[in-house]
């Protein structure tokens, strides 16, 4: 049985990570400014299914699997990192560019059926 004193510093602990704000929260909140709420439903959509990832293949075992074997850690490792120089890339690749002017700002900015650039 956990003792009292451990679970009355446990609890209040994870209720504050819980409640913080992390960055997929702030990226959701990002993408609703940006593009409306259906793209913002779809990003907290996507991010909740990827913490459901995580959380299964925690449970099924790859966490201990990657504390035990160097080789599986290393795969991983090697892997992730090849996925985030791929993304890297493909950004830098792109035609597209970063905008913060929102559909909200040029509607709340526009006038007389112009719009002003921020």
């Amino acid at each position: 049985m956990i003792e009292f004193a451990t679970l009355a510093t446990f609890v209040p602990g994870v209720l504050a990570i819980i409640v913080a704000p992390g960055p997929d929260t702030v990226y959701t909140v990002t993408q609703s400014l940006k593009s409306g709420r259906s793209a913002g439903l779809i990003t907290g959509f996507g991010t909740a299914t990827g913490v459901l990832v995580h959380t299964t293949a925690a449970i099924l075992g790859l966490a201990a699997l990657l504390r035990t074997s160097a080789l599986a850690y290393l795969v991983v490792k090697y892997v992730g990192a090849a996925y985030l120089l791929y993304l890297g890339v493909q950004m830098f690749r792109s035609d597209d560019q970063f905008d913060l002017q929102t559909d909200l700002a040029r509607r709340v900015l526009s006038k007389g059926g112009r719009h002003q650039r921020l």
